[in-house]
């Protein structure tokens, strides 16, 4: 233990200098973090401010993994005339100092500038959403900088290396890959992110430290990024749909809601959807749904079927109206136009519930408080700004603006995702999360517009089976 708290304190003094100046990075931008106002120029009070902020973020960023870097190649690994191969240096107290370094003068700062931010912002302090930072942070941030280091002797082996990783991963967005998940389920691809970026740090740094084995550690880091940039395509939809189910908060509180095939109402006009893309054609199935007050479906994928054919649409909304959009290429779309088909969709999706409302009153300052709250708002630009804790459970939104003078009212949904994660899984690098809205009218007083926000939590996924007989698509063609 004597050696590790003397290779901690050799560290400490040897980056003092680097460390106050990425200390003083975070807390800086910490505390900008907590004005939302800033978050967006035409809201800020001092107009240098916000671009202050953005230069911060990835500054911040950089000098972590500066800090990081340099803390590894203190004790370089790769080589056979490194000053400490001689000295009765453990290679596992070496390792432990690394750790406690990283620990005590990276994860545990960074905690602090959270709660900074959210104490200057006036939200309550949630524990296990500020514990959950540090490992994704670690995990995303650190991680990847530490594994670079260790297989490399210098900095510019280092980002050498990087701009290498870069652009293999850039050329893998070329390769035919499935689509991702939707945002909904992407902590699955989180967590298993996060299991094979431990796994195989844990193993780099195993044959590092203890056999330095730099060419199968440099091939092992290949293949970990290859296999984390690509999980998200990898991991099947249905069995991870079927495991969400398990891990529903109310399993059944959607028994209840019905969907069927509402043919009669036509094909829909949208005219901001083209009706021929490419050579594709567009078509959209209506359908009818019964929802109680309070509560709502969303749909997050839908399978067509019909004689030897499938197809996956997309479930979409118009006018409170849930259609099913889906297309076919212009010779497909010729061979089946005319006939009468019997055609099922299937749709998975998610019952939410347990409405939370909120009420808040546009003002030049905004509140803040609450699981909503409106920042800031810019009436000659029709734009508000809108805040959420980026460490409470995201919730699916609807926003309904009110002037109270002339008793209009707008209703929308700026926010229709939400994570089905058990923890926050999306925390950012700042602990409060603002979005951006534009009215849907020009309020002639900002101070008579209320604004009120209703959260839905997700409650039970269901799937629902409609059959749409005697069909004929060309009827059914986006207008």
């Amino acid at each position: 233990m004597s050696q590790v708290l003397h290779i901690f304190q050799k560290d400490l003094y040897r980056l003092r200098w680097e460390l106050a100046a990425a200390l003083g990075l975070t807390f800086l931008l910490a505390w900008l973090n907590g004005d939302n106002a800033l978050a967006f120029p035409a809201f800020a009070r001092h107009t240098n401010l916000p671009g202050l902020r953005n230069i911060l973020t990835p500054l911040s960023l950089l000098a972590w993994w500066f800090v990081v870097i340099s803390l590894i190649h203190g004790e370089p690994l790769p080589g056979e005339r490194q000053f400490w191969l001689t000295r009765p240096y453990r290679r596992g107290s070496l390792l432990s100092a690394k750790l406690l370094f990283i620990a005590a003068c990276i994860l545990l700062p960074l905690l602090l500038a959270d709660i900074l931010t959210l104490w200057r912002a006036e939200l309550p302090l949630p524990l296990s959403g500020l514990l959950w930072k540090p490992v994704f942070f670690g995990v995303f941030i650190l991680l990847p900088a530490l594994a670079f280091a260790s297989v490399t002797a210098t900095l510019t082996q280092t980002i050498l290396a990087l701009l290498g990783s870069v652009l293999a991963i850039a050329l893998l967005q070329f390769l035919p890959l499935p689509d991702r998940l939707n945002y909904s389920y992407y902590w699955w691809t989180c967590s298993a992110q996060t299991i094979l970026a431990l796994a195989g740090a844990s193993l780099l740094l195993y044959w590092q430290y203890q056999r330095r084995r730099t060419l199968p550690s440099r091939i092992l880091l290949g293949l970990s990024l290859l296999l984390i940039v690509s999980v998200g395509s990898l991991l099947p939809w249905h069995p991870l749909f079927a495991l969400q189910q398990k891990l529903d908060a109310r399993p059944g509180a959607g028994a209840s809601y019905q969907l069927r095939a509402a043919p009669e109402r036509g094909a829909m006009r949208d005219p901001l959807r083209p009706r021929h893309l490419g050579d594709t054609v567009s078509l959209a199935l209506p359908l009818e749904q019964s929802v109680a007050d309070g509560q709502a479906f969303l749909g997050e994928r839908v399978e067509i079927r019909w004689q030897d054919q499938q197809k996956e649409g997309k479930w979409t909304e118009q006018n409170g109206q849930p259609w099913l959009l889906w297309s076919l290429k212009t010779d497909e779309f010729a061979r089946w136009k005319g006939q009468p088909l019997t055609v099922t969709a299937e749709a998975f999706g998610t019952y939410h519930g347990d409405p939370v409302r909120a009420t808040r009153r546009l003002t030049a300052t905004g509140e803040r408080n609450g699981p909503f709250g409106v920042c800031g708002l810019f009436v000659p630009q029709q734009l508000f700004v809108w805040c959420r804790h980026a460490y409470q459970a995201e919730l699916y939104t609807r926003v309904r603006l009110r002037d109270r003078e002339t008793g209009r009212v707008s209703e929308w949904t700026p926010h229709s995702g939400a994570s089905y994660a058990p923890m926050p899984i999306d925390p950012g690098f700042s602990p409060i999360n603002s979005s951006l809205s534009q009215f849907p009218f020009v309020p002639e007083h900002a101070e008579a517009v209320e604004v009120e926000f209703l959260g839905l939590r997700p409650l039970d996924h269901l799937t629902r089976t409609v059959r749409f007989a005697g069909l004929r698509l060309e009827e059914f063609v986006v207008k």
